[in-house]
């Protein structure tokens, strides 16, 4: 579908936290979930094999667990150079080097240049210029599971 979020031009250096509460309705490797409307990074995108997917901002780290094809689920990322990290539906982050790159045109969602656009169901998209204590993870966590139920939908 020729479908998609996108925000005006902003910029947001490092550190910064997504939350995108969504659904993967088909999964193909390399296709993108969000990313800045340049396609070049940060973005969160399908990697490797089914399910997982991964985030980047020049170097990529995996989620585990992943968020199987067909369920909706909620995914935090926090672009901090070394204290990156990605979370699946409020397990344990997975920390890493996921690059230093910056917000640079904005945000869109099923993003991918000419060709690799995800199929995806977005429900809440949120973006916060830091990089969220424990406390403030919790309570994105809890904002997230309350749209779930506005929705109609588990997570």
């Amino acid at each position: 579908s020729d479908n998609f979020f996108a925000t005006d031009s902003f910029a947001l250096a490092q550190p910064f936290t997504f939350a995108l509460l969504f659904q993967q309705i088909s999964w193909t490797s390399t296709e993108r979930i969000y990313g800045d409307t340049a396609d070049t990074q940060p973005r969160l995108f399908q990697s490797a094999t089914t399910p997982n997917l991964a985030f980047t901002t020049g170097t990529s780290i995996t989620t585990s667990p992943t968020l199987a094809v067909g369920t909706y689920g909620v995914i935090f990322g926090c672009g901090n150079g070394v204290a990156s990290y990605i979370k699946t539906n409020g397990g344990a982050s997975v920390v890493g080097d996921a690059g230093t790159s910056t917000i640079a045109g904005g945000i869109q969602l099923g993003c991918g240049g000419s060709t690799l656009h995800s199929s995806i169901a977005a429900v809440e998209f949120m973006l916060f210029p830091s990089a969220l204590t424990d406390p403030q993870l919790i309570t994105a966590q809890a904002w997230m599971a309350q749209q779930a139920v506005l929705a109609g939908i588990s997570i």
